[in-house]
């Protein structure tokens, strides 16, 4: 099935005759509204859309209380690529949502999510949940790894399954370090420079494996500097020469200009020993 008559499968799917655009005239907009109205007709026993606290962020309330945050723009990149059945991609992006928090389905799925200081006021301000600073502009949070979600645990969600918080970052740590090939992103250097682009939307995150940056220091003279400019890159180079901060911003500025919808603080770190802010 070509993409244009996949959209357009789509509309007709979930909204039947209320499209009156051409098959192959699907906008975001449009996207937008026919998971609400799915949400709103499939899911209504399930799952609540309550706000919308960024543009194409959308907060959804389980019939368990939890709250998450359902990413659009993320899901609709996702439909321009698929090419089979349309109904199936829309189920597929949704049921993941309805999953009950028990800790044997979830433990192996926990994975740290770095979310900018104004992004984590918005989204979650008040609430208990498992966050760590790394800046005075970017924190993590502990999240369950459900495509195009942001669902981030909180103390009391860890208290029921017996966890500390420190047992949910360690979990979390781990299970990231479980899904990163280490000789791979060493190999992967050119000109001295790493640009880590793994395609999982936890490339930034790699940011906190010290055993991964432990190992690329190893192979250089001088300390490394480091740089997650949206959450599908991070880009790391050796601070070797006194213009490699601006070598380094240079790559973020290209970045982040094809990366709006993921992008993060434009922030720059140290590592020797230990991962430090680069001032």
């Amino acid at each position: 099935m070509k993409r244009r008559f996949y959209l357009g499968a789509i509309a007709g799917l979930v909204a039947g005759e209320a499209w009156a655009k051409p098959k192959s005239a699907l906008s975001f907009g449009d996207f937008r509204q026919i998971i609400l109205s799915k949400i709103k007709r499939d899911y209504r026993n399930q799952l609540q859309v309550v706000g919308e606290p960024l543009p194409g962020w959308l907060r959804i309330r389980r019939v368990d209380g939890l709250e998450l945050i359902f990413k659009l723009p993320v899901v609709y990149q996702e439909a321009l690529k698929v090419s089979d059945d349309p109904q199936a991609f829309l189920v597929a992006q949704l049921d993941p949502l309805v999953i009950p928090l028990d800790l044997a389905s979830v433990q192996t799925r926990l994975l740290p999510r770095f979310l900018s200081q104004q992004q984590y006021q918005k989204l979650w301000s008040g609430r208990d949940l498992v966050a760590t600073s790394v800046d005075p502009d970017l924190l993590w949070t502990v999240v369950l790894d459900v495509p195009a979600t942001v669902w981030p645990l909180t103390l009391a969600q860890a208290q029921t399954w017996g966890w500390t918080k420190e047992r949910l970052v360690t979990t979390a740590l781990e299970n990231l370090q479980q899904r990163t090939d280490i000789p791979f992103l060493l190999a992967g250097e050119r000109s001295g420079i790493w640009v880590i682009h793994r395609g999982d939307s936890y490339d930034a995150e790699r940011l906190l494996l010290t055993d991964l940056l432990s190992m690329m220091r190893a192979t250089k003279t001088n300390p490394l500097l480091l740089s997650a400019p949206s959450q599908d890159w991070l880009v790391i180079l050796e601070n070797n020469s006194a213009d490699a901060p601006e070598r380094l911003r240079r790559v973020i500025a290209r970045i982040q200009a094809s990366e709006a919808d993921t992008a993060l603080p434009p922030l720059l770190f140290a590592f020797d020993r230990q991962l430090v802010p680069y001032l």
